[in-house]
């Protein structure tokens, strides 16, 4: 799977569910959208942080390192996805190259071999 092809079947899909396009959330409730997502991986580590120390968590999901991982991983998923949504918002059309920009200068600002 490319970025690009997830973007456009995202949007797709997207206009399911908004019948009047993306125009009809703001960018900031997309980013609303997105960032309670990245709220969700973040407490789901947090169950992961508990199991390394040791520490009971809750739910029986929670009790188990790889489906706790794996909950992360869908969270993470879940932010990604409304990450592209809302940069669909704003009028980004190639978030590839848009992603590829700022992997490679974070790695040329650090002195960093790896490029995209």
């Amino acid at each position: 799977m490319k970025i690009n092809e997830l973007f456009a079947v995202n949007i797709a899909r997207a206009n399911h569910w908004h019948p009047q396009g993306l125009d009809e959330w703001s960018a900031l409730e997309w980013a609303g959208a997105m960032t309670g997502e990245a709220g969700e991986a973040a407490n789901a580590a947090k169950k992961i942080k508990r199991l390394e120390g040791g520490l009971r968590n809750i739910t029986q999901r929670d009790q188990d390192y790889q489906a706790a991982s794996e909950h992360v991983a869908k969270e993470v998923a879940d932010t990604i996805i409304y990450g592209l949504l809302l940069m669909a918002r704003v009028g980004i059309t190639d978030p590839e190259s848009v992603i590829r920009e700022v992997f490679n200068r974070k790695s040329v600002e650090y002195g960093f071999v790896e490029r995209i």
